[in-house]
């Protein structure tokens, strides 16, 4: 799984790609001049996608949108129309949007980081504490009341029961430490989700994503998108995942904002 770019990165390719548009160069020209960038080797990596997507025969705007971490829904649309001088502005903004993040280290992702660090090693030990427990000490225990004879309480035996599932077979606890892992890698929604649920974090979260979306909204009603289509890029732009959801759930419903 590749890494995300971080604000610095985005911020530089955004200023690089204003400059050039105010040289006069087009769009997707100078998006795959970029493909020789030295500098700045993962965004190289990622504009020589689009530069081989588009010898392929794909249309620029597919390609745009192809790059979700290079080119966020909202500034992908606004690419996607004319270029002129204000394209080089609202890059501009965008540089801007990304270095504050940076400056501030407040990106929900690094927030959430900070906020859920030990929290999350405790997590972590407590899994593999049960973990060991289930398949050293756990069965242990089975043998002595076996012997012991008579009958157990439900969930001692259901604990007994999943000791044995682990421990019957040798692959089983591998394949369960990879699941553990991939449910943490893919758990973005949850840990927005968990840390919504404490009301201070939540506040906090909450000011970020509806700033976020706020200045997406405006940058897309600058460039001349239509209203509907300026809410629907902005909410997918939020990197906030459940208040970006509870903004499309809004959007659906014509009920207004969360």
């Amino acid at each position: 799984m590749r890494s995300r770019l971080s604000p610095d990165e985005l911020g530089i390719f955004y200023r690089q790609l204003a400059v050039m548009l105010r040289s006069g160069v087009a769009l997707p020209e100078a998006v795959t001049a970029l493909s020789a960038e030295k500098e700045l080797p993962r965004i190289k990596k990622r504009v020589g996608r689009i530069k081989k997507d588009m010898a392929a025969g794909c249309s620029f705007t597919e390609c745009l949108t192809g790059q979700r971490d290079l080119f966020n829904p909202a500034l992908a649309k606004i690419l996607a129309l004319d270029h002129n001088a204000q394209t080089a502005d609202i890059l501009i903004r965008f540089a801007e949007i990304e270095e504050r993040s940076s400056e501030i280290g407040n990106t929900p992702k690094t927030l959430l980081k900070s906020l859920l660090f030990y929290p999350s090693i405790v997590l972590c030990i407590v899994i593999t504490i049960t973990f060991l427990m289930l398949i050293f000490v756990i069965p242990v225990f089975e043998e002595m009341f076996a012997s012991m004879g008579g009958g157990l309480p439900a969930p001692t035996q259901l604990v007994f029961d999943i000791s044995m599932m682990i421990t019957g077979n040798s692959l089983n606890p591998i394949l369960l430490l990879i699941i553990i892992i991939a449910l943490l890698i893919s758990a973005k929604f949850f840990f927005y989700w968990a840390a919504g649920k404490i009301p201070t974090f939540r506040a906090l979260l909450e000011k970020i994503a509806v700033a976020e979306f706020a200045e997406y909204f405006s940058l897309m009603i600058a460039a001349g998108l239509p209203f509907k289509e300026s809410l629907a890029g902005s909410a997918d732009s939020v990197k906030n995942p459940c208040f970006a959801a509870r903004l499309k759930k809004k959007y659906r419903q014509g009920s207004g904002y969360p």
